[in-house]
């Protein structure tokens, strides 16, 4: 994919399972394999979490697409990666973590989002052995203090970056480095497919976690949006274009 060089504007939404969809909503508005899926968590809160989240993602998407919740196709690429299921013009992903949703959205091309919780006792040797990069481990290792931060500073990033190019977790990521020869995280990151993607920093919802998007262009415009501005409404209304009020916006930050 080549470089984009326009501004590129994503709305951000971010919001806690205790603010998402109550579970009789939820049921109504997710499909039958998001509920079955919900169904192999062995924990009843874990199962209610999962099909309150995904039917939350589903409003937010219905404001966009002028559609009930209920009926917005979402499927998955070759490696997993939800999307739409149909060409709409609009780019979405999401990611979750520790109970804190956080979704991307956009019409300026492929997006990829992550978040995960800083949790001081992470035990990050594992993963970076086997998705990071020499250089990447260099980074996170470099200093005895800060590695947990560092690691998922990375860490983010990089997902981020893979599901925007479609990839999402796979094999070939420790071939891959978010590092550049002065030890900073490489803007742009350049996959082994050849195309080339904008990491930018995403200000955290809440403490302790870290949060990434990636797109194809250098330029981006984060809208920070919030649930409050979802109109209440019912399975049979149908959507309008959110955000409802102003977002607050700023200009994004590399990584």
């Amino acid at each position: 994919m080549p470089e984009r060089s326009a501004e590129a504007v994503v709305d951000i939404w971010s919001f806690h399972e205790d603010e998402a969809c109550p579970i009789d909503v939820a049921r109504r508005h997710v499909s039958d394999g998001e509920w079955l899926r919900a169904q192999r968590f062995r924990a009843a809160p874990d199962r209610a979490a999962f099909a309150r989240g995904r039917a939350t993602i589903r409003r937010i998407l219905a404001g966009y697409l002028d559609q009930p919740p209920s009926e917005i196709r979402l499927g998955t690429g070759r490696y997993g990666k939800p999307d739409l299921a149909a060409d709409v013009g609009l780019h979405v992903n999401w990611s979750h973590s520790r109970g804190q949703w956080l979704m991307a959205v956009t019409s300026a091309g492929p997006v990829g989002a992550d978040i995960e919780c800083v949790l001081p006792d992470l035990d990050w040797h594992g993963p970076a052995a086997i998705a990071f990069h020499p250089d990447e481990r260099h980074f996170v290792t470099r200093q005895a203090s800060g590695r947990v931060e560092r690691f998922c500073k990375l860490w983010v990033c990089k997902e981020a970056a893979f599901k925007a190019a479609g990839y999402g977790l796979h094999d070939d990521m420790a071939r891959v480095t978010m590092v550049d020869p002065k030890g900073a995280i490489a803007v742009p990151v350049a996959m082994l497919d050849g195309t080339r993607w904008h990491v930018h920093d995403v200000p955290a919802p809440a403490a302790p976690f870290a949060a990434a998007i990636a797109v194809g262009s250098p330029k981006v415009r984060l809208r920070f949006c919030d649930l409050a501005q979802l109109p209440v409404r019912s399975e049979e209304d149908r959507g309008r274009h959110l955000p409802t009020t102003p977002p607050r916006a700023v200009t994004g930050k590399v990584c």
